[in-house]
């Protein structure tokens, strides 16, 4: 859970995720367990934003209940980045949309925040847009988990999370 810029942003693995192979280099892969303790990447920082990209791609092993990709924690059981639900619906700030995800298959996953737009892509193409608030406060990021909703541990792998404050353009975000 190393910070592969110069930022020094690295995270720390709790209830023990285990490695394996990812997308792009070595991936974090997460059990779902829904009854036990979560397992999860805690990434600290307290920073307001109001342009944002957050991206990450995705292996889920299944896509019951609702599943946390990231979150940014605004505070206990609030905030929420990107949620995958059942029935292939992502969640997102301020909206949701169909994403026809596929289990045992890598997906890329990228929400932008540009002033007041919010827009969901999916493997490099946009598939929703819609306004939001003028900023998002975070406390902290965590990948695999949020506390927000029952059932939001992640079943599967995720690699190459980013978390920026810049809005990636259409055109950056298409390059993959």
């Amino acid at each position: 859970a190393n910070d592969s810029t110069s930022n020094g942003n690295n995270g720390t693995l709790v209830n023990s995720p285990t490695a394996t192979t990812g997308q792009i280099g070595g991936a974090a892969s997460f059990d779902g367990n829904t009854s036990g303790s979560p397992q999860y990447i805690s990434v600290p920082d307290a920073t307001t934003y109001t342009n944002f990209t957050v991206s990450v791609w995705a292996n889920p092993v299944d896509l019951n209940y609702y599943r946390s990709l990231v979150a940014g924690v605004s505070a206990p059981g609030n905030g929420g980045v990107m949620l995958l639900g059942g029935g292939n619906t992502m969640y997102y700030l301020g909206g949701n949309a169909a994403v026809g995800s596929t289990t045992g298959k890598w997906q890329q996953y990228v929400l932008t925040q540009s002033g007041a737009t919010i827009t969901l892509y999916q493997n490099g193409a946009r598939i929703a847009s819609n306004s939001a608030g003028a900023s998002f406060t975070s406390t902290g990021w965590t990948m695999g988990y949020w506390d927000g909703i029952g059932y939001s541990n992640f079943n599967g792998s995720l690699d190459e999370v980013e978390i920026s404050s810049i809005a990636r353009s259409a055109a950056w975000i298409a390059t993959g």
